[in-house]
This record gives structure tokens, sequence and C-alpha cells, in this order.
């Protein structure tokens, strides 16, 4: 159980330390983390019930409220 908790643990933490490199961030913090988990299709379906705390809310723009391609 230990190992697979510090594998989880592990991906999160590599995940998140590049959105927090794409945002030119040093330091991560909780709206990277959720950012990660929810961009990455396994871990948003392993933490689709779970709330971080001052993780914000993930941005989704519905594809019919986007102007037309022509």
């Amino acid at each position: 159980m230990a190992a697979v908790l510090e594998y989880v643990v592990a991906e999160i933490i590599e995940v998140s330390s590049d959105v927090a490199d794409e945002h030119k961030k040093h330091a991560l913090t909780p709206r990277h983390v959720q950012i990660a988990i929810r961009n990455d299709e396994e871990l948003s379906k392993l933490f689709a019930n779970c709330t971080i705390n001052l993780g914000g809310s993930a941005q989704h723009i519905d594809k019919r409220l986007l102007p037309k391609k022509q």
C-alpha cells in the first residue's frame, strides 16, 4: 500500500511541477495540483470526488459558446 501511495504522490508532483514550469513559478501551489489532476485522464478519474482546498475550479468553456471557424 505504501508503494502505491508513493507512486501516486510522485506522479502528482511530477505533473504539478510541469504545470508550475509552464506558469513560470518556482513553488507548487494547490492551483497547480488542481490543474495537473484535472488535465490528466487517469488522475482525474481517481480524484473525481475529491476537493482540493484553494485549488479553484477547472476552466471549461463549452464548445458551443466559442466562435465558429470559417
